[in-house]
C-alpha cells in the first residue's frame, strides 16, 4: 500500500510541482480551493473548514505538507486579518489536529525576515520587516508549540507555474523572451531552489523521522539580477532590455534586502548536495520546460 501524503494548496506553484513529483510513488491527495490539478492519479478534494476533526481521520499515520499561504507583501498590509487567518492561525489549527491523528505536518515558511545578529543559522532571532515576515514566523511558532511531530522549511523557490500562478523565473524568461524592458534587483540577495529540489527535500522529510527547523535554500547567496543573468544564460537569451537598479522601498514597505541563509543544517541530513545547488536548479528548470504545458494545460477552475 503506497503512502499518503495530502497537500494543502495542491494547485498552486509548489503544491502542483510536488503533486506531480509524488503521484508516482505516494497516494497524493490534493488539498484545493478554486482551481484543481486535473490529472488521474492525483485524487482532487475541497475543504471548507480546517477545524473539522473527520478531515484529519481520513489521513491517519500519514503526512500532510502544508504550502497555504498569502505570500503578496502589500497585499498582507492591506488584508491584515486574511493574512493572520492564512499565515499564523491556519498552521496552528492544522498542527493541533494532526497531532490527534498522528500526521507528521511539513510546513512551507519564508526566508522573508532580518536576523538580529550576524548568525543566519535556525537559531537567528528575527526581525519582522513587514507584516507578510510576522504572520509567517508567529504562525512557525504556533505550529512548533502545538505538534513536535513537524517540519518547517524556510525557503525561496522557482519553478514552471501555470495559468494562475507564475514563479519570478517564469517572469523573468517570458520577458527575456519577448525583448521586453525590465528592472532587476542588484541589491536583493537570496538563495532561491528550484521547486523539483524542494520537492526532492520534502520527500526526504515524508520518508525519514527528521523533525525541526531548517533552512532549504540553495548554497549560492545571489542577487535577483544575477539569478536572471544565470537563467539567461542557460536559456541563451539576451539581458539587453534588463536594467540592474536598487531597491529603495518604492512602495513604502521595508523588505530584507539580505534573505540567505545558512543552510548548514540541512546539508548535513540530505545525501545529495545536488539538492541545494543553484546550477543544477536552473539546469533541472531547463530539462523540465514540458512541465510549462502541462501544468498550464491542467491546472484549470474547480
Amino acid at each position: 500500500m503506497k503512502r499518503k501524503v495530502v497537500i494543502l494548496g495542491g494547485a498552486g506553484l509548489l503544491g502542483s510541482n510536488l503533486s506531480n513529483f509524488l503521484k508516482d510513488k505516494y497516494d497524493v491527495t490534493s488539498v484545493v480551493n478554486n482551481k484543481v490539478f486535473k490529472d488521474p492519479f492525483i485524487k482532487s478534494i475541497k475543504v471548507s473548514d480546517f477545524s473539522d476533526e473527520q478531515f484529519y481521520k481520513k489521513f491517519r499515520d500519514s503526512t500532510l505538507v502544508n504550502t497555504i499561504a498569502l505570500t503578496n507583501v502589500a497585499l498582507c498590509e492591506e488584508k491584515r486579518t486574511l493574512a493572520k487567518e492564512m499565515n499564523e492561525e491556519l498552521p496552528a489549527i492544522i498542527s493541533r489536529n494532526c497531532k490527534n491523528h498522528n500526521i507528521k505536518v511539513i510546513h512551507i515558511s519564508t526566508d522573508h525576515f532580518i536576523p538580529r545578529t550576524e548568525d543566519t543559522s535556525e537559531k537567528a532571532i528575527p526581525e519582522y520587516p513587514n507584516y507578510y515576515s510576522e504572520t509567517k514566523l508567529k504562525g512557525e511558532d504556533l505550529l512548533a508549540k502545538n505538534n513536535t511531530n513537524n517540519v518547517i522549511l524556510r525557503t525561496n523557490f522557482y519553478g514552471w507555474g501555470n495559468l494562475y500562478r507564475t514563479s519570478f523565473s517564469d517572469w523573468i524568461i517570458k520577458n527575456l523572451t519577448e525583448n521586453n524592458a525590465i528592472n532587476l534587483f542588484d541589491n536583493i540577495m537570496f538563495s532561491p531552489l528550484y521547486v523539483g529540489q524542494l520537492s526532492r527535500i520534502i520527500e526526504h522529510f515524508i520518508i525519514s523521522n527528521e523533525v525541526g527547523l531548517y533552512n532549504a535554500l540553495s548554497t549560492d547567496c545571489i542577487s535577483k539580477y544575477e539569478f536572471a543573468k544565470r537563467l539567461a544564460e542557460r536559456f541563451n537569451l539576451s539581458l539587453e532590455s534588463t536594467t540592474k537598479i536598487n531597491y529603495n522601498s518604492p512602495d513604502g514597505l521595508k523588505r530584507p534586502l539580505n534573505m540567505c541563509l545558512n543552510n548548514t543544517k540541512i546539508k548535513n541530513v540530505l545525501n545529495d548536495s545536488s539538492m541545494l545547488d543553484l546550477n543544477d536548479g536552473i539546469d533541472s528548470l531547463f530539462s523540465d520546460k514540458h512541465l510549462s504545458n502541462t501544468f498550464k494545460e491542467n491546472v484549470v477552475m474547480a
